[in-house]
């Protein structure tokens, strides 16, 4: 990732209000260190400093709208992925190495990195025309497999009285192309929603699951967070990346949850063999 990136992705934390104009300026230092002491972010000790700063702001929130069409445009999921994680990376270690100890910049990053795509900071898809399907299964048992995949959207799932599963779809695509992106199915004891694309679309699920005790239960997105609120189910699964997960109230023999530049945060669960794995690269 290029020093102007990285300006532009704290500049937007700035923006956003996820960080301190101090904290913002230290960031921008340390990812800009040979910009020497005429241009010094740091210390805010005098008032050349601080119109430096304001300079850098004025200049990069220029930059910033250029670069926002310009991602809308080329926008790939590898490219949005691989920028991430480098400046997660890259931010994580100016916490370890600065002089200054900016403490809770990490956690900031990880709540702005989550809200990136699913309340279009950089406004991705808030063009694209959003499609609603709704999905309903047959009556199920307690022998059921649930497999839904999400891309750069959320996965909410309740429970409600009814005796089957109900799925509400939103998808959100640079053409009117959801029934080609979604692909349901209901064989015997499994149903199953996944994306047949994954580029440039946003796909978010809010999933009804009836009072009964699932086979599994297997939730996959990215860029989106998963929440889940009173599930029962022998295996339990909950992957995501640049996002949260919030389990309220999931019992499992066996349960499974894992992001990648997130937190996952549990409510209330029941486990015998519980697997945790959150990470920030």
């Amino acid at each position: 990732m290029s020093i102007s990136e990285e300006k532009m992705f704290i500049l937007k934390m700035l923006e956003e209000g996820k960080i301190s104009s101090e904290e913002a300026a230290r960031l921008l230092e340390a990812v800009d260190p040979n910009k020497g002491a005429a241009g010094s972010y740091s210390g805010f000790k005098t008032q050349q400093k601080r119109a430096n700063f304001a300079d850098e702001v004025s200049k990069v929130k220029d930059r910033l709208n250029e670069w926002k069409n310009e991602f809308k445009k080329n926008y790939s999921q590898k490219d949005f992925e691989r920028a991430v994680d480098e400046f997660s990376t890259k931010v994580e270690k100016l916490g370890k190495n600065l002089a200054y100890t900016t403490i809770g910049v990490a956690d900031k990053l990880v709540d702005f990195v989550s809200s990136f795509v699913e309340t279009n900071s950089f406004n991705v898809f808030g063009k694209y025309k959003a499609t609603n399907r709704v999905f309903e299964t047959a009556d199920v048992n307690e022998d059921t497999e649930l497999n839904v995949e999400a891309i750069n959207g959320h996965i909410l799932v309740k429970k409600h009285m009814e005796n089957k599963v109900i799925i509400r779809s939103t998808v959100k695509s640079p053409v009117d192309n959801a029934d080609e992106i979604l692909d349901f199915s209901q064989e015997e004891n499994k149903v199953s929603l996944k994306c047949n694309k994954i580029g440039n679309i946003s796909v978010s699920h809010e999933i009804f699951l009836p009072s009964v005790k699932f086979k599994n239960i297997n939730l996959v997105t990215k860029n989106g967070k998963v929440y889940v609120e009173d599930s029962t189910s022998e295996n339990f699964e909950a992957v995501t990346s640049n996002s949260n997960v919030d389990l309220m109230g999931v019992t499992g023999d066996k349960i499974n949850v894992s992001t990648k530049n997130g937190r996952i945060n549990f409510g209330y669960i029941i486990g015998k063999d519980i697997n945790v794995d959150a990470s920030i690269p």
